[in-house]
């Protein structure tokens, strides 16, 4: 991450090239190889399908793709991945059960790919939609979804389920926020050591626009403290979180912010200590500010380093990097390699050495 060295060129991760593949999730395993998934336009036969595929450290793909789902009718979408300490891993996406009715499923494999039960459903409410799952994985296996409910309760509001390695559910579904308003949404949620997690959303809340909230919770998902909000600066609208946690509790949430840099939308920051306090000033990720900076995804390597990625609308995707003290190696660097089309929806895994791959 200092040096900010690519370590090859754009590799293909999709050996399917028919149809459109969107929205991908990438995980590091414990030796540096990399799982990534991502949604396949027509790949199961039904509309959308998940998919996923194994790379080495040094990049090089284990087989071809496979599909995640077991499941094809109708779209299965958004996909979200976590690895644990023995490499193996679990994917949770969007599945459209019945025509038009989104819940969440969940599935998991084993270090080589294989997987290890049929999918399975997250959450026990059906009425309505439930989606934008994201995942956190022990290194025991166990692991926490988080979702946006549609119908639950009187607004949108986000709920969080744990699950052991098996994937038997330990607890209930537990409502993460505490606020009325208009919705809550687009969770994310991030683990340290012990098992405690954060989970970071934006919220519409009555006599506010966007805001980032977040709320801490031990491992079987009793809350550690209140939710409270993420961002300072409250002008304009704040999008869009991503959250990464150290082993030892610390944590960063990264958002869009729009008019905050001076021009259309840009990327900021703020620091936690691992008991949910601001640990220094918010902050803006990306250096340059003409158009849009947008859809960051951060990760955090052990001594606190982080590295950023995220979409710039006129230079594809960008990353920058910042030492555990705030202090920053650099100006923003290039991810994606130039082109005259599209680059976005980047998605990062940062190891505890601070190497990191991005989709």
């Amino acid at each position: 991450a200092a040096a900010q060295l690519a370590l090859t060129g754009e590799l293909a991760v999709n050996t399917l090239t028919t149809g459109n593949q969107f929205e991908p999730a990438v995980a590091l395993r414990p030796d540096h190889g990399f799982v990534v998934t991502w949604e396949s336009d027509g790949a199961d036969g039904d509309e959308f399908g998940v998919r996923a595929r194994r790379f080495t450290n040094a990049g090089a793909g284990v087989g071809n793709e496979a599909g995640v789902n077991d499941v094809t009718v109708f779209t299965q979408r958004l996909p979200a991945i976590g690895v644990d300490g023995s490499g193996n891993f679990r994917i949770v996406w969007q599945t459209e059960v019945v025509q038009n009715d989104f819940g969440v499923a969940a599935r998991p494999f084993a270090a080589d790919s294989t997987p290890q039960a049929v999918q399975f459903g997250v959450n026990v409410f059906t009425a309505g939609f439930q989606h934008n799952a994201d995942i956190a994985v022990a290194a025991d296996g166990s692991f926490v979804v988080v979702w946006q409910d549609d119908g639950q309760q009187a607004d949108q509001d986000i709920f969080l389920r744990t699950f052991d390695a098996d994937g038997d559910p330990t607890s209930a579904e537990i409502a993460v926020n505490q606020s009325e308003g208009f919705f809550r949404a687009r969770p994310a949620v991030a683990m340290d050591a012990l098992g405690n997690l954060v989970v970071a959303w934006e919220a519409e809340l009555v006599g506010e626009l966007h805001n980032i909230y977040a709320r801490l919770f031990d491992a079987d998902g009793a809350p550690l403290t209140g939710e409270f909000r993420v961002n300072a600066t409250v002008a304009g609208a704040q999008k869009a979180p991503d959250v990464a946690r150290q082993g030892t509790g610390e944590f960063l949430v990264v958002w869009e912010s729009f008019g905050q840099d001076g021009d259309q939308t840009g990327v900021y920051g703020q620091r936690f200590t691992a008991l949910g306090a601001a640990s220094g000033p918010e902050f803006r990720v990306n250096l340059g500010t003409v158009d849009s900076q947008l859809e960051p995804s951060v990760g955090l390597a052990a001594d606190g380093t982080a590295v950023v990625a995220f979409r710039d609308v006129s230079r594809g995707v960008l990353g920058r990097a910042f030492a555990a003290d705030g202090s920053n190696f650099g100006g923003d660097f290039r991810i994606s390699e130039p082109s005259p089309l599209d680059r976005g929806h980047p998605a990062i895994a940062v190891a505890g050495n601070a190497d990191f791959v991005v989709a």
